[in-house]
C-alpha cells in the first residue's frame, strides 16, 4: 500500500452550546511543510554546512515547494499567467546561488520570492497523504471581539473522490472577555512595545518583484498587515528609505492597524554637523512628524549602533537638541550606554538573554525607558515553543518592556549558509507573506504577555480590596507570577493557569 493519494481536509460548520456558529472566514486551516532548512534551524541561527528536513512552512498548497528526498533539495514552483509551470532550485551551493546587496545589511539568492509567479493558493488543497508518514496541520483561529464565548464543537473531514474517509473532531474554546494590548510586568500601565530590526521597504520588494512598484505598494501593506496579526504592531521603518517612502510607510502602517502613538523611524538626522544645523533639523523633523503624528506620539530615531563610551559622550550635546523638540532616541548596545547617558535614552536594546534582568534592572530605575533584548538568541530558530518563550514570559518576567530582535527578514529560502543561517520569521512570495511555526510562536509569546497583563492588573486591584477574601485572590495571583521559572516552565500550563485566574477575579471583581 502506497497511500490514499490526494485527499481534501475540509472544516464543518462549528457551534457552541448554544448553537451559535463560529464565522468560517475567520477560520484558517493549513498544511505544514516539511522541507530541507540548516541542520541547525530547529534550536539556532548559526549555520551547519548540512541541510536536513525541517516543519516549518504553512502553506495552503504544499506542491508550492517541492521537496527531493533522494537528492536533498528544495524546488519553488512558478506558475505563469499562461499556467506554464517551471521549478527554480532553491537549495543551490553558495557559489552557484549568486547573492547581491541590495542594501548595505542585506543580501538576497538569485531566487526573487516576491514575483507574481510564485505565491500560495488562497484555501487549502488536497494534501498528498502517504504510507507510514505523518502529515501535520495548523488551524489558526481568529477571534472578533464581539464573538459570543462558549465552547465550540466541529471537526475536519478527509475526502477523497467525494467519499468521507473519516473526521477529526474539534473543539474552539472562545473566552468571555477581550485582551489588553501588553505591558509592561513592573508597570502595568507602560506599553509593551513590540517591534523588530527589518529590511522590509519598497527598494526590496522591487527588487525581488521584476521591479514593479504598485505591486511592491500592495505587498508592504500585506505584510505590515501580517505583522499587526502576530502582535507585532510597530514597524521600524529602515533608514535607507527615501522621504516620499518614509510618510507613505507611515499612512501604510495606520491603515493596518499598527499603534501610531509609538512610532520607530530611521530617517537621515544632521548630528554631527554645526549645533546650529542640527537645530535647524531637529525642527523640522518634529514639524513633520507632528503633523503626521501628532503632538503625543513618541517618537525614537535611529542614530547609531552598540557603540563605545566616547561616541555616546561626543552626541549628547546632539541628542538634547532633538529631545528639546520632543523626538527621543533609541540605540542597540551593552551596559556601557547606560553608564555613559543612561538619563539621555528612551529606546534601549540590550545584548542579553531574554530571562536576565541585570540590564532592566538599571533601565527601570532611570523611569522613561523602553528596554527591549536582541541578540540572545537573533531571529533563525525555528522551533515554535522556543520563540514564544523567548518572546514571551521570558522577557516579561525578567522586566523588559519592548521586543526589537534582529531580524524580520522575508528570505533568502536558501539554508545553506556560513556562520549564520537566514534570519526568518517570514517568508515573501509574490501576494505578501508565508507564514511559519516560528512566526507563529513569536505571536503566542506576546498573546502570553497579554493574558499576563489583564491576570496583573486584575490581581493588583483585588489585592487592594478591603475584603481579605478578595485581596488573598490577588496576592495569590501575584505569588503565582513570582513562581513561574520562565526558563523551564510548561507555557501552555502557565496559559491556562493565567486564564483561571483571570475568570476566578473578574467573577469576584464582578467584571
Amino acid at each position: 500500500m502506497t497511500g490514499l493519494g490526494k485527499v481534501e481536509f475540509k472544516l464543518s460548520v462549528f457551534r457552541n452550546e448554544n448553537g451559535v456558529a463560529f464565522p468560517a472566514d475567520q477560520l484558517d486551516l493549513k498544511v505544514i511543510k516539511v522541507w530541507y532548512q540548516n541542520k541547525n534551524a530547529w534550536w539556532s541561527y548559526f549555520a551547519d554546512t548540512e541541510l536536513k528536513l525541517v516543519p516549518e512552512l504553512l502553506l495552503n498548497d504544499e506542491d508550492l515547494i517541492k521537496v527531493d528526498i533522494e537528492t536533498v533539495q528544495n524546488y519553488a514552483r512558478l506558475t505563469e499567467k499562461d499556467g506554464k509551470i517551471s521549478y527554480f532550485w532553491m537549495t543551490a551551493p553558495p557559489e552557484i546561488d549568486k547573492r547581491f546587496g541590495i542594501q548595505a545589511w542585506y543580501r538576497e539568492s538569485a531566487f526573487h520570492c516576491m514575483t507574481p509567479n510564485f505565491r500560495d493558493a488562497k484555501t487549502l488543497q488536497p494534501v498528498t497523504l502517504e504510507q507510514g508518514k505523518f502529515k501535520q496541520f495548523f488551524l489558526t483561529v481568529h477571534t472578533r471581539k464581539d464573538q459570543a464565548p462558549g465552547l465550540y464543537k466541529g471537526s475536519v473531514s478527509m475526502v477523497k473522490d467525494g467519499v468521507e474517509l473519516g473526521t477529526i473532531p474539534v473543539q474552539i474554546r472562545v473566552l468571555p472577555f477581550v485582551l489588553p494590548q501588553p505591558a509592561a510586568y513592573s508597570n502595568v500601565n507602560k506599553p509593551f512595545l513590540v517591534s523588530s530590526y527589518n529590511c522590509v521597504n519598497l527598494k526590496m520588494f522591487t527588487a525581488q518583484n521584476g521591479n514593479d512598484m504598485e505591486l511592491a505598494k500592495q505587498q508592504l501593506y500585506n505584510v505590515l498587515e501580517n505583522q499587526v496579526k502576530h502582535n507585532q504592531t510597530m514597524h521600524w521603518i529602515p533608514g535607507s528609505s527615501s522621504l516620499y517612502e518614509h510618510w507613505f510607510t507611515l499612512d501604510v502602517m495606520r491603515r493596518c492597524g499598527m499603534r501610531m502613538d509609538y512610532v520607530m523611524c530611521g530617517r537621515p538626522i544632521r548630528i554631527g554637523n554645526t549645533p546650529m544645523d542640527t537645530v535647524q533639523d531637529a525642527k523640522i523633523q518634529s514639524r513633520l512628524y507632528r503633523e503626521k503624528l501628532g503632538p503625543d506620539a513618541m517618537i525614537f530615531l535611529e542614530y547609531g549602533d552598540e557603540p563605545g563610551v566616547g561616541w555616546v559622550r561626543r552626541n549628547l550635546k546632539f541628542f538634547e537638541i532633538y529631545q528639546k523638540e520632543g523626538l527621543d532616541f533609541a540605540i542597540a548596545g551593552k551596559d556601557q550606554v547606560f553608564f555613559a547617558a543612561g538619563h539621555s535614552y528612551r529606546f534601549f536594546n540590550t545584548s542579553r538573554e531574554p530571562e536576565d534582568p541585570t540590564s532592566t534592572r538599571l533601565w527601570n530605575e532611570v523611569g522613561k525607558t523602553w528596554v527591549g533584548w536582541y541578540a540572545m538568541q537573533h531571529v533563525g530558530a525555528e522551533n515554535p515553543a522556543f520563540n514564544r518563550r523567548q518572546n514571551g514570559m521570558a522577557p516579561y518576567l525578567a522586566d523588559y518592556s519592548a521586543l526589537c530582535n534582529y531580524a524580520h527578514y522575508l528570505g533568502p529560502y536558501n539554508d545553506r549558509s556560513d556562520t549564520y543561517k537566514p534570519m526568518i520569521y517570514a517568508y515573501g512570495c509574490g501576494d505578501g507573506v508565508i507564514d511559519t511555526l516560528q512566526w507563529e510562536g513569536f505571536r503566542e509569546g506576546v498573546d502570553d504577555i497579554r493574558y499576563a497583563t489583564l491576570l496583573k492588573r486584575l490581581a493588583l486591584e483585588a489585592a487592594d480590596s478591603k475584603d481579605l477574601a478578595i485581596e488573598y485572590q490577588g496576592r495569590t495571583a501575584l505569588q503565582f507570577f513570582a513562581e513561574i521559572d520562565s526558563a523551564s516552565a510548561d507555557m501552555n500550563t502557565v496559559r491556562l493557569e493565567m486564564i483561571t485566574r483571570i475568570l476566578k477575579l473578574k467573577k469576584l471583581l464582578n467584571k
